[in-house]
């Protein structure tokens, strides 16, 4: 039977339709849909100064990084940002007396892209001068304020005391600064929390203050989108004296306070981070590297690496998707990249010399993920990575 010229014609449209609304080549998502393949990531590298330690980073809106850090050479806080390929270094303060563990510090870019920086200043030359300053870049300096502490709550007749540890988020509508740390007392340690307005730091953890308390030595700050601060951090639970990896949120009007898991000392480190929904993820050691995320009123934890060592130097960020990405050293001190590709865990090696305090920034917009990193024992280097 002949065909009209109308009949093959629609014989040809039907061919047609159905070639293009195939799906492309790719992996199944398991929803009907296909995409493709995660792409291999790569990494570059330069190299900030000598001598740098302490890093902390964060990323404006343009996709620049902005670290803050100290140069042990010149005893001084020092903030850097990278213009195309050359790094702009810019001097914070002098700070007279450089012990290593007063050298951790926190950074953060408001609504303007402009720094705002959290520090321990130390003197010993006179007896004993210190304060936690927190530094805004103005111009083409910075305007630094010393923080006020609180009273001691063992004896109002004492401030408390710097204890070293601090962290910082800036909100990026109102520019205003959230900066959580670490107090010392007569008695025992506990978590401060300070913000524009205030006179003074407050204390937020512990709730209670028997003899030998033991809050906030490691902690660090995040905001949600509404601009309250979520904090995690070490705690010492006095009746069995164990320690625990706490988290503390605001809800506008009351602190509250969970506890995420036992850990081994008080000293592993507390990166902390929420994701588009305001979701809290933690990372944390405790015999091995775990990630830890919220869901409903429960949280979930999973070994990240699934290795015994002691208190790696670790960090972690929140992609645009909500994938978690791990900065972390091994036993012998090299450094690792790690980041979860929407099926598995992939690895890269940063570097195999030894290397010391890290922090990582995914970017939010690009997805681009940005390294900064100690390296070497003596002569080490401050270094940056820049993987996409």
């Amino acid at each position: 039977m002949k065909l009209s010229k109308l009949s093959i014609l629609i014989v040809i449209l039907s061919i047609f339709i159905s070639c293009s609304s195939k799906e492309p080549t790719g992996a199944s998502t398991g929803s009907g849909t296909k995409t493709e393949p995660p792409k291999e990531k790569t990494i570059t590298y330069s190299t900030i100064l000598q001598y740098g330690d302490a890093p902390s980073i964060d990323v404006d809106s343009n996709g620049v990084p902005h670290i803050s850090f100290v140069d042990v050479n010149e005893s001084k806080v020092k903030y850097a940002y990278i213009l195309g390929t050359a790094w702009n270094i810019k001097d914070v303060e002098y700070i007279p007396t450089m012990y290593t563990f007063s050298r951790v510090n926190g950074i953060s870019v408001d609504s303007q892209n402009l720094p705002h920086i959290v520090y321990n200043y130390l003197d010993t030359s006179n007896g004993v001068i210190s304060f936690y300053k927190y530094a805004k870049l103005v111009g083409q300096s910075f305007q630094i304020t010393s923080i006020n502490m609180p009273k001691d709550p063992s004896n109002s007749n004492y401030d408390c005391y710097p204890n070293y540890c601090s962290s910082i988020s800036v909100n990026k509508t109102t520019s205003e600064p959230n900066i959580a740390l670490s107090l010392g007392a007569g008695s025992g340690y506990s978590l401060g929390f300070f913000k524009s307005g205030y006179t003074n730091a407050v204390i937020i953890a512990p709730t209670t203050f028997p003899i030998g308390y033991d809050a906030g030595r490691k902690n660090k700050i995040t905001l949600d989108t509404l601009g309250n601060p979520h904090i995690c951090y070490i705690e010492k639970n006095l009746s069995d004296n164990n320690f625990y990896l706490k988290y503390a949120y605001y809800n506008g009007s009351a602190w509250n306070y969970e506890t995420i898991d036992l850990v081994d000392a008080v000293w592993t480190y507390t990166p902390i981070e929420l994701d588009n929904n305001n979701v809290p993820h933690v990372a944390y050691m405790n015999d091995k590297l775990y990630h830890a995320y919220k869901n409903g009123s429960t949280w979930i934890k999973e070994i990240v690496v699934d290795a015994s060592w002691e208190e790696p130097n670790l960090t972690f960020s929140l992609d645009n998707l909500g994938k978690p990405h791990f900065i972390f050293e091994d036993s012998l001190g090299s450094l690792y990249y790690k980041y979860w590709d929407g099926t598995a865990w992939q690895t890269k090696t940063i570097s195999t010399e030894v290397c010391g305090l890290n922090a990582i920034k995914a970017d939010r917009q690009s997805g681009k993920v940005h390294i900064v990193y100690v390296e070497g024992v003596s002569d080490f280097y401050l270094k940056y990575a820049l993987v996409e």
